[in-house]
């Protein structure tokens, strides 16, 4: 049976931990560092970071295992996006007055008519989320029309 190194940590499988790639390599050292198979000052040089950083990490590692390494931002929402209602009255007004309008323009409205300052990829990603703004018919790539010289020396003949 796998003992977990970390002392006072049981090892016991009572919670899911989501972790991404570099999160996991963090792991694996930390795992390491408490086997004694590896020095923080190496595991710095192996992960990238500051000895200061392993150490960090380390401690949270020890009092929470492997949740201590996982981003505690994970799964929480952004700090940046817009408030619920302002995002929902923009939708609602693009959808009521706007809605064959591009992304541009509809934010020039926006801002100039209802007094809402919104950034044109704001408008855009919720067009996409939305299904808002009118599809655009995909075009099939044009090629270009070969050259002369090209037709000369394939076929011999002088196109003209």
């Amino acid at each position: 049976m796998w003992k977990c190194p970390v002392p006072g940590h049981t090892g016991g499988m009572t919670e899911h931990v989501t972790l991404s790639r570099k999160e996991l390599d963090r792991l694996q050292m930390m795992t390491r560092i408490a086997e004694k198979r590896l020095t923080r000052t190496r595991a710095a040089e192996l992960l990238g970071m500051s000895e200061r950083q392993v150490r960090r990490l380390y401690v949270a590692y020890q009092a929470r295992g492997a949740a201590g390494l996982a981003s505690s931002k994970r799964g929480r929402p952004s700090h940046r996006q817009l408030p619920l209602a302002t995002r929902e009255r923009v939708l609602g007004l693009i959808r009521e007055h706007y809605g064959d309008f591009g992304p541009t323009f509809a934010c020039e409205k926006l801002d100039e008519a209802h007094g809402l300052p919104v950034s044109v990829e704001t408008v855009r990603l919720n067009d996409r989320g939305r299904d808002l703004a009118a599809a655009q018919p995909s075009r099939s790539p044009q090629l270009p029309a070969p050259r002369a010289s090209l037709l000369r020396r394939r076929t011999g003949a002088d196109p003209r």
